[in-house]
């Protein structure tokens, strides 16, 4: 895997050593910068799959009492629909996490059983949690919250298009597997070719499996399990 980071320039070069492309006798720099956007997109698409941590942003925001619906960039505060909503947080008032100001997770939802858990709203039931779901911009919650919320949601923001040849690849993250785009732009620009080179496909399914082996480790957590073996 790679240790620094690689710009778009940088990876469109790799790319064209491994095809033996010199200068751009077949691949022209447009082609090459569609390419390298969907390259871009895959290998940051299976790093969401594998560990969304690496792209992992909050914002706070406040639920007003007995409001069932709120624009999830106008109202909550996020600059764009997200790509993958990892969890809703509330509490019952703003300030630090306390042992007295503990959130609640909200549960993901079907939009089809929103009239159900909206029924928890009404004072004969037992709320059983709160739950939501997003409809275009439009963020849901049931039941209906009795008093204004503050919350937090977590998530990841869809991936900025690259327009500099300067800018860094996998919108400047996960630098470890810069190389693994360099790796599938090739293989796009391979598959073109009808697959002539057999050495691309290897590097990039040996980069995929990095990917799935290895993306989820930005932390090395502490065993899961003691196990007793005596006294000494």
């Amino acid at each position: 895997m790679a240790t620094v980071s690689l710009t778009r320039a940088q990876a469109k070069t790799l790319a064209k050593t491994l095809m033996d492309e010199k200068g751009a006798l077949f691949w022209t720099d447009t082609q090459m910068n569609a390419l390298f956007d969907e390259a871009n997109r895959i290998v940051w698409r299976m790093l969401v799959k594998a560990n969304p941590g690496h792209y992992h942003t909050s914002t706070n925001f406040a639920w007003p009492a007995d409001t069932e619906i709120q624009d999830i960039v106008s109202d909550c505060g996020v600059a764009a629909v997200p790509y993958k909503i990892l969890g809703i947080e509330s509490k019952e008032t703003a300030g630090s996490v306390t042992s007295a100001n503990l959130p609640a997770k909200w549960k993901p939802m079907m939009f089809q059983d929103r009239t159900k858990f909206l029924q928890d709203s009404s004072p004969y039931w037992v709320p059983r949690g709160r739950y939501y779901c997003l409809r275009g911009t439009k963020l849901f919650v049931a039941p209906l919250p009795g008093e204004a919320l503050q919350c937090t949601i977590y998530y990841v923001q869809m991936l900025d298009k690259v327009t500099s040849d300067a800018t860094e690849c996998l919108g400047g993250m996960a630098e470890s597997f810069h190389d693994s785009v360099a790796y599938c732009l090739a293989w796009l620009m391979n598959s073109k070719q009808n697959g002539q080179n057999p050495t691309i496909d290897r590097l990039w399914e040996s980069s995929k499996l990095e990917i799935e082996q290895h993306a989820e480790e930005i932390n090395a957590d502490e065993p899961r399990q003691v196990r007793y073996i005596g006294h000494h």
